[in-house]
Order: structure tokens, then C-alpha cells, then sequence
């Protein structure tokens, strides 16, 4: 886009440093340093970018005074300089480079960097030295920017208190300029007194005063968009009366472009959710917003940096409309939209096939042969000529083309005529639709008896008793087919001669031959099963339904596989088998011991007493050894029970839980090892031999010399240790306690060192010693109030510390702090005695009486605060207190633009009602006549104000070429319903906004001849055109929809 360049020009610009020494060497951009006093930090930048940060210090150095002067602020802006030096981080993340970035480390209690020096400093030689410094810094930082890119933007970061949740930004501009219209903000006196002035007069969009400061490209909007209420704004787009707002302090008024300064400025004051209430998250958040804000504001204004503005992914030195994601080199070509989609005017729009006609005239644009000038070619279902009056088919014109129409020359002959039976012609075009034949069955009306029944014909198969003649054969019969006397009514066979009512019925050769199905053919016994599943069907008990009787021979449920014998199926019938019902018994299954079965049918099997020894398995514990029984004799320790008695013990005789191999005394139960070794008595009572009897510390002393054998720190060789309570070298002697004679020992003397300290003595105050071992005896802090001598400025009085509240006018210093004021609390200079509200600064017998605001402002009852013009009325019924012709007793003076009567009902100016003043209002007298009227066309009269007589629009056939830039910009039509066209005679890009009379922004479309304006509502709106040439154009637009 040709609008979003680099600025090549570099304005002439010097700055001379003096004693700058600090500055004299190679700066790293993204590299702090530090000014000479250590309290200025200046991080290097290589972008036309300042970031100041004058208020979000906290150190509060000894060596500077704290400021003191009249009407100065300390309150620190919180936070400000952290999401400095965020703003700075994302900034480098988003662009690459950074700002020059300047900060005051300084709490705002010690320096001001946003005030002149003598309030900033308030005369402190180390803070003068550091404010010279901040502001050295500031010109430094610009006189590189001025050399390196021409121009700048120095931005002041701040924070506000003010009760109204939005960020508040500072043009120098006040609130009454601010609620200014734009017409009136866009005249030189406002433009003159922005601190952006440069960018107004020189900005690559050609944007008007108005829009920078409050339009959707002004920061404000930029801030706004990414969730950050600011003001101005288009949103919010000045403060209103008796709203708190700063619009900037000493710095920006200082460095910006007001003063014909290289750089623009503006301050920023972040409000208290984004600083304090929404802690550390939303401030990054914030900060990383507000650094893409920047970077869009220097691209968009400044033409450094590309940007993706409408984030299609292309930058918008290649995106040819950076303001509509659907338009980008990536993008495909949209035919016939009029608009450039892919960013290459070589991609046709329209004539697709290059044959010389647009999409609106030719039929088909894909096609160079399909056109207007082509000769229409019959039966090749294309339009070539783009004319359908010209036919290409349908000969006859019976409405049926070549395709469907089997005769396309006979009107008579197409596919929706009725076919005619039997005239050999295909009348409708359908050669499934019979002419002979109708039935389709192969024969036509000679032979077949029924031409409208495919069932029925000289080659169907005759079908019995249906009364028809199927096969065209009177000769066929339809009944008593086997010809025994007997019709299919009578006979329940009629293919069978032998099967009727008059035929004997044979048994078991499933033919009813009697045709009487009560004469049984089958189940001669009756028990509901037939021959062939009855396996015996002269007995009524055997059947598939009875059940088995076992061991009767006889097959009861005509199942072969339900046993009759042999029922556990193990192979051995009844007479050799046991137990018949058990599979596992039979003769040739095992015989399984002690189960009390005869497992294999054999009694003299053995069951229990396999040994034979002469005891069963319940009583020998093991009856597969002959030796081990109840009758047989124990054997210690061979692991054995021989006599099958637990009781007996095989190991551990003496019954202590530890066999023989554990235990080193197996007949003394007290010598095992769960025993504990008993010292002294000359016995291995725990089976350990590691385990001492005697010495039991091991230091080498037996208990007849060792005064403690189980410590061995304590033996006679051992050396004393004071204070320990022990007997550490045996010697009863050597002292272990009250080393200084003092008569008291260590457990109650706290130093017994010093005989000048123990219980005895008296404490000494502020000596720093606990004399009398008592810490409840007070050394320091007498009054008891929590502060020590040093901190406490009265120690005894307890009312009298730091935490104390300062009592005003009692003469004492009650928080210890001699900043905190007893009198003149509002810092005026003025005591209590003097001064009448002690708690303002604002009212004291030094300020000028403010009129009309209840308030003796100057602590003096005898000046008046009312009725200043002395025409006996108070402010609250006099409009003008300053003149004494204005009152509710004066007359009203039209068009004097005063409300000469104080009375807002009687008109001054609009004296026809319709809300437009005299200045608007081209005839004051009528009140159909006005800006808002509606034009009527074609009368002569210009209803709106807006100069024109207007007519019935028609487009023009050519460009007018007359010197009004007006005259080649042809907006139709006006009124519109819910499209408008632009007509213009250049190639130029240009920008279009259409806003409502509430100077709301309601459309922008850039490079779009048609609008689509469905969702504008009826009413009034007024177009502004801008093209990339300067231009701006404006126009009045009116929607109505009848």
C-alpha cells in the first residue's frame, strides 16, 4: 500500500549536551545505565520511540531531602514503572527493537521529573543534579531519533486515582477543547496547541485533527479495541463536565510538538484496575497490549514498522488493503466483485475469457466462443449468441428441443402428446409406450384374446379354477384336472384320480385318500407322535415324550442315547459296577487312599493303615513309615515326630522357643537369644559373644572404675565439660557450674561470666545487658508500647511511637515522624489559627476568593461569593454575574448569542424550533428548513442546508471535469435504500466512513465502489471520501426506506 512508507526525510534538527560525559560512549540497545547520582536510569533504544517513566520509583535515599514545597504531590504511581519496563520487553518481542526508555528511581516523595526543577528538586543539590539528568537523557534520546529516522513520539507513563475505570490520554489538550466539534478541533488554534501538532500536519493517512485524537485510528481507539476504555476515544471521546481528567504535565508540554519541537508527545495514565486491582497479571497483560498499540500507532502515523493490521498474515507493505483480512497476495481472485482480492491488478475481475464482454453482458465468461457477436449454432444446447430469443432447438416449436423430440419437424409428434393405439407411430416420443401389443406380452391384438392383460395370452400356462381363458385355448380345461368326476371344490387332489371322497384310505402313505381327514393315515396308537417318531406306534407308553425306566430293556423315549444300563457311562454295567451312578467307581479305577470309598470295586483294596504298622491315617502322622506311630519312642534332634506327638520336643529341651542350633544352653530356658545380656554376671545370657557383660561403653574402664559405664564420654580420663550436669572426668572435685562466684549457677545466672550479672542485681536501663536475669524487667522501651529508645521519640509515654495516629494541634509529636504535620495540615503555610479549613490547601488567607462555590476560599467572610455583578440576583437565578445587563429582568436580544433574560425558553437563536441555530440554519423563519430536513427533489429548494439544490439523479455518461474536487466524486443514489455506488474518474486507493449525526462511526470500506448499507437505519449520515492523494471529500447521505 503506497500510504504505510518509511519517511525518507530527515528534518534538520541540533541539540548541543552540555557536560553530558555520561553519555560520550557506544550504547547497546536493550542495556541500562545509569546517570552519575545512581537514582536515573536510561535504557538505550534504536527506535523513534521515548517511553518516560518520571513517577514509579521507591528509593528514598538519606542523602536527598524529602520534598517540601507549596501544593507539591508526593503519591508514588504505582506500579508505572513496572509495566515500563514490560511495555519495553513486548515491545522488542513484537518488533524487534526498543524504545529509549527513561526512569526516575526515586520515590516522587524525594524528585519529580514531571515538574520544573524547582518543585521537581525543591532545591536539593543531588536532586537537581538527577532531574538535569532525566531530562538530559530525554534530549539525548531525541536528538538520536531526530538523526536517525527525523521524527519521533515521546510518550509520558503515569497513573491516575481517578474514580472513572479508563486510561486517560494527555494531549495538552483541556476537557473544554476536547468537547469541542470536529469542525472547530480541526482549526489551526486547537491543531497549535496539540503536543502531536507534527503528526496532525504530516500523517501517511491525511487524517484530520479530530480523527488522530478520537477517530478509529487515534490511539485512543487502538487501546479501546484491545479491551482497555480510554478517553479520548471514538467510544468515550471527551471528558465530561466535572469528570476528573490530566491531560498531560510537564514533560509532554515540555518535548512535545507544540513547541515546534521534532518529536510528538502524549502522556498516558493508566487507571487502578490495570496498576493495582488486577495485580500482576492484568498489568502484563496490559503492558503487552498496549506495546502492540504502539507499534500499530508508529506504523500506521509514522510509517516505521510494518504491520499486519488486519492480521491476514501479510504486512501491510505487501497487503494492498492491510484493513480487510479477506484481501492479500494469498487470497484468490473473486471474479466480479470489483475488488482487487489477491493484490494484482494482472488477475482479471471480469471478461474471464478475454472475448471483449464483461460478466453482465456475456452469457457465459468463461467461454470466448459464447458472446453477443457469436452466431447461435442449433442443437448445441449453448447460448451462443447470449440471446435466448433466438431459438437452438425445438424445430416444430411444440415446446420440446432436439433431445426429447423424436420429430422435431411434426408439431404433432413430442414427448408429452398421448400415444394413438395401433397407427405404427411413436406419437410420444417413448418407445417403451406400446402402439401394438399394450399389454407388452409378445403378441399383438390378433392373437392375444386380451391385449390389455400381460397375463394372458397364447403363451401363458392355463392357471386352474381361475375362470379365465389364460391361454387364449377354450380346448385347456380349468377344473377336475385328473378327470376322476370330482372339481377342485370336492377333491382334495385334483392332479391325483385316485385321491377323492369315494377312494379307501391307505395307513402310513401320508395321502388323506378319502379326502375325510378324521380317518387316521398315521399315530395308530394315538399317543400324538406318528410312525416316524414313535419307534413303537401300537404301544401308547413308548413315545419320544415318555421317560427312560432304566434296567427294563426296553428303549421307553424312543432315544437310543438315554441309557438304560450303565448309567454313569464308565463303561461297566450294573452287575460289575458298585455304584452306577459315579463315573470314578468302577473296577478298573484306582483305589484312593483315606476317601472312605471303594474306588475300584474291590474290598480287599486297602483304604487306610497303608504301612500296616496297625494304626489308620487318623492317628499316624505318617502312615507310609512303619517307624513313626504313637507306639514308637521320640528321638531328639532328628527332625522326626517318631511318636506323633507334638508335645514331645525333638529340639530346644528347655522349652525357650531356640532349638538346639540357636541356643547356645538348650536346658537353661533364661540363656537364648531373645534374652537381654545381664551386665556383670560372667554369662552369655544372649547367646552373643559380641554383647559386653562388663564396660559396657567401651572406653576402656570397667564398672569398678567408670562412674557412668554406659556414656563413654564420661571415664576418668575424660576432660570436664562445663554446664552439663555430668561428672564427665569421674572427679566430684572439678567444677561444672557458677564459674563467676557469684553465688548463682548457669540455670539461673544468665551470664557466669560476669558477677555484675545475675538475679541479685538491679537493671540498668538502655544499657543493652539483662542485669538481673529477668528479660520481663524492661531494658528498653520503659513506656511499654512496642518501640525501643531509639525508634521512640518519648519513651515514656506510652501514646508517643510510631504507630501512633498524630493527634493535630496537642503540640506533641505523636508518630515520632517530624514529617507528619501537627498544624497547617493541608501544607498552605497557614496554622490553625490563621486558617479557616486547616484540611484544604486550597482555602487559607492567601487564596483568592472563588466565586459561587459556598466556600470562604480566602478565610475572609467580608469578600463576596455571590452576586459579583451587584444587580441583585444570586449566581443561581443570574446566567452572567459579571454583567449587570444580564438578569431574569432583562429582555431577550436575539441572535446576540446571549441569554440576555437567564431564561433557556426564550429563544435567542433558532426562532422557527427546529433545533438548528442561525448559523446552521439557512432559514431560520421555516422550521422544515434545516440540516436534518430531508431534501425534496426537483422544488428548488435547498431544505438541508447543505447549499445544493438537489434534482433527480441520474448517472452521468462522462466524467465531469470541473475544478471542484466534488465534481469527480458521484455518490447514487441519494436517498438510498440498501446500496450505494461511487463513481470517480482516478485510479487513486481510497478510504470511505460514513457517521451518523451523532458523529458516530457506523461504515469504512477502503477501494469499494458499492456499500452495502442494509444495517444502516433511515436518517441522515454523512460520507467522508479520502484518497491517498490527500483528498477529503464530504457529502450528506440520506437512508430511507419507504
Amino acid at each position: 500500500m503506497k500510504w504505510f512508507h518509511h519517511f525518507t526525510k530527515v528534518l534538520p534538527f541540533a541539540l548541543a549536551l552540555i557536560g553530558a560525559k555520561w553519555y560520550s560512549h557506544a550504547q547497546i540497545p536493550g542495556q541500562s545505565y545509569f546517570d552519575n547520582t545512581g537514582y536515573i536510569e536510561y535504557i538505550a533504544g534504536n527506535y523513534p520511540l521515548i517511553i518516560s517513566v518520571p513517577h514509579g520509583g521507591y528509593l528514598e535515599p538519606v542523602e536527598i531531602a524529602y520534598r517540601n514545597c507549596n501544593g507539591c504531590v508526593y503519591t508514588r504511581d504505582s506500579f508505572t514503572q513496572e509495566i515500563g519496563r514490560s511495555i519495553t520487553q513486548y515491545f522488542f518481542e513484537h518488533t524487534g527493537h526498543y524504545p529509549h526508555v527513561i526512569i526516575n528511581l526515586l520515590d516522587r516523595s524525594k524528585l519529580d521529573t514531571n515538574r520544573p526543577i524547582g518543585e521537581g528538586a525543591d532545591g536539593d543539590p543531588i536532586g537537581e543534579q538527577a532531574w538535569n539528568n532525566y531530562q538530559n537523557y530525554i534530549e539525548v534520546a531525541k536528538t538520536k531519533i531526530t538523526q536517525d529516522f527525523g521524527r519521533g513520539l515521546f510518550i509520558d507513563l503515569h497513573g491516575h486515582g481517578h474514580p472513572i475505570q479508563r486510561i486517560e490520554l494527555g494531549y495538552i489538550l483541556t476537557p473544554d477543547d476536547l468537547q469541542q466539534s470536529d469542525p472547530t478541533l480541526n482549526t489551526p488554534f486547537y491543531i497549535n496547541r496539540n503536543s502531536t501538532k507534527n503528526l496532525i500536519n504530516n500523517n501517511p493517512l491525511n487524517l484530520m485533527h479530530s480523527e488522530l485524537v478520537r477517530g478509529p485510528f487515534s490511539f485512543g481507539a487502538l487501546i479501546d479495541n484491545k479491551g482497555y476504555p480510554a478517553v479520548p476515544s471514538p467510544a468515550d471521546p471527551f471528558p465530561n463536565d466535572n469528570e476528573p481528567y490530566f491531560n498531560g504535565g510537564f514533560n509532554v508540554f515540555e518535548h512535545g510538538a507544540h513547541f515546534s519541537n521534532t518529536m510528538d508527545a502524549f502522556q498516558i495514565e493508566c487507571d487502578q484496575d490495570i496498576r493495582i486491582n488486577g495485580g500482576e497479571t492484568v498489568r502484563e497483560q496490559f503492558s503487552q497490549a498496549c506495546a502492540i498499540a504502539i507499534k500499530e500507532y508508529l506504523s500506521l502515523h509514522y510509517g516505521v514498522g510494518t504491520i499486519d493490521f488486519d492480521e491476514d498474515g501479510v504486512l501491510s507493505d505487501q497487503d494492498c488493503d492491510d484493513f480487510n483480512a479477506n484481501i492479500n497476495p494469498n487470497t484468490n481472485e473473486i471474479p466480479y466483485n470489483g475488488i482487487d482480492d489477491d493484490c494484482n491488478p494482472a488477475t482479471p475481475d471480469d471478461d474471464l475469457d478475454g472475448d471483449g464482454f464483461n460478466n453482465v453482458d456475456d452469457c457465459d465468461d468463461e467461454n470466448a466462443d459464447v458472446n453477443p457477436n457469436s452466431d447461435e449454432i442449433p442443437y448445441n444446447g449453448i447460448d451462443d449468441d447470449c440471446n435466448p430469443a433466438t431459438p437452438d432447438d425445438d424445430i416444430d416449436g411444440d415446446g420440446f428441443n432436439n433431445a426429447q423430440d423424436c420429430d422435431d419437424n411434426n408439431a404433432d409428434i413430442y414427448p408429452d402428446a398421448n400415444e394413438i393405439p395401433y397407427n405404427g407411430i411413436d406419437d410420444d416420443c417413448n418407445p417403451v409406450t406400446p402402439d401394438d401389443d399394450l399389454d407388452g406380452d409378445g403378441f399383438n391384438n390378433m392373437d392375444d384374446c386380451d391385449d390389455n392383460n400381460v397375463d394372458i395370452n397364447p403363451g401363458t400356462n392355463e392357471i386352474p379354477y381361475n375362470g379365465v381363458d389364460d391361454d387364449c385355448n377354450p380346448a385347456t380345461p380349468d377344473d377336475d384336472l385328473d378327470g376322476d368326476g370330482f372339481n377342485n371344490a370336492q377333491d382334495c387332489d385334483d392332479n391325483n384320480a385316485g385321491v377323492n371322497p369315494n377312494a379307501e384310505e391307505v395307513p402310513y402313505n401320508g395321502l388323506d385318500d378319502d379326502c375325510d381327514p378324521d380317518t387316521p393315515d398315521d399315530d395308530l396308537d394315538a399317543d400324538g407322535f406318528n410312525l416316524v417318531d414313535d419307534c413303537n406306534d401300537n404301544d401308547a407308553s413308548i413315545n419320544p415324550n415318555a421317560n427312560e425306566i432304566p434296567y427294563n430293556g426296553i428303549d421307553d423315549d424312543c432315544n437310543p442315547a438315554t441309557l438304560d444300563d450303565d448309567l454313569d457311562a464308565d463303561g461297566f454295567n450294573l452287575v460289575d459296577d458298585c455304584n452306577d451312578n459315579d463315573a470314578s467307581i468302577n473296577p478298573n479305577a484306582n483305589e484312593i487312599p483315606y476317601n472312605g470309598i471303594d474306588d475300584d470295586c474291590n474290598p480287599v483294596t486297602p483304604d487306610d493303615d497303608l504301612d500296616g504298622d496297625g494304626f489308620n491315617n487318623m492317628d499316624d502322622c505318617d502312615d507310609n513309615n512303619a517307624n513313626i506311630n504313637p507306639n514308637a519312642d521320640e528321638i531328639p534332634y532328628n527332625g522326626i515326630d517318631d511318636d506323633c506327638n507334638p508335645v514331645t520336643p525333638d529340639d530346644d529341651l528347655d522349652g525357650d522357643g531356640f532349638n538346639n542350633m540357636d541356643d547356645c544352653d538348650d536346658e537353661n530356658p533364661y540363656i537364648n537369644p531373645n534374652v537381654a545380656e545381664i551386665p556383670y554376671n560372667g554369662i552369655d545370657d544372649d547367646c552373643d559373644p559380641a554383647t559386653l557383660d562388663d564396660d559396657l561403653d567401651g572406653d576402656g574402664f570397667d564398672n569398678a572404675q567408670d562412674c557412668d559405664d554406659n556414656n563413654a564420654n564420661v571415664n576418668p580420663d575424660a576432660e570436664e565439660i562445663p554446664y552439663n550436669g555430668l561428672d564427665d572426668d569421674c572427679d566430684p572435685a572439678t567444677l561444672d557450674d557458677d564459674f563467676d562466684g557469684d553465688g548463682f549457677n548457669i540455670a539461673e545466672d544468665c551470664n557466669d561470666n560476669n558477677a555484675n550479672v545475675n538475679p541479685g542485681l538491679n537493671e540498668i536501663p538502655y544499657n543493652g545487658i539483662d542485669d538481673d536475669c529477668n528479660p520481663a524487667t524492661p531494658d528498653d522501651d520503659l513506656d511499654g508500647d512496642g518501640f525501643n529508645n531509639v525508634e521512640d521519640c518519648d519513651d515514656n509515654n506510652a501514646n508517643v511511637n510510631p504507630n501512633a495516629e498524630e493527634i493535630p494541634y496537642n503540640g506533641l509529636d505523636d508518630d515520632c515522624d517530624p514529617a507528619t504535620l501537627d498544624d497547617d495540615l493541608d501544607g498552605d503555610g497557614f496554622n490553625i489559627a490563621e486558617d479557616c479549613d486547616d484540611n484544604n490547601a486550597n482555602i487559607n488567607p492567601g487564596s483568592n476568593e472563588i466565586p459561587y462555590n459556598g466556600i470562604d476560599d480566602d478565610c475572609n467572610p467580608a469578600t463576596p461569593d455571590d452576586d459579583l455583578d451587584g444587580d441583585g440576583f444570586n449566581n443561581m437565578d443570574d446566567c452572567d454575574d459579571n454583567n449587570v445587563g444580564i438578569n431574569p429582568v432583562t429582555n431577550e436580544i436575539p441572535y446576540n448569542g446571549i441569554d440576555d433574560d437567564c431564561n433557556p425558553a426564550t429563544p435567542d437563536d433558532d426562532l422557527d424550533g427546529d433545533g438548528f441555530n442561525n448559523v446552521d440554519d439557512c432559514d431560520d423563519n421555516n422550521a422544515n428548513i434545516n440540516p436534518n430536513a430531508e431534501e425534496i427533489f426537483d422544488n428548488n429548494v435547498d431544505e438541508n442546508c447543505d447549499g445544493l439544490i438537489e434534482v433527480t439523479p441520474t448517472k452521468p455518461e462522462t466524467p465531469v471535469s470541473a475544478g471542484n474536487s466534488k465534481d469527480y466524486l458521484y455518490i447514487y443514489p441519494n436517498p438510498a435504500n440498501d446500496f450505494i455506488y461511487i463513481e470517480k474518474w482516478d485510479k487513486y486507493q481510497f478510504l470511505v466512513e460514513i457517521y451518523d449525526v451523532n458523529k458516530r462511526l457506523v461504515l469504512r470500506k477502503f477501494n469499494t465502489n458499492q456499500l452495502n448499507i442494509q444495517s444502516l437505519a433511515n436518517g441522515i449520515y454523512f460520507l467522508i471520501y479520502y484518497d491517498e492523494m490527500g483528498e477529503r471529500i464530504v457529502k450528506k447521505l440520506i437512508v430511507d426506506r419507504k
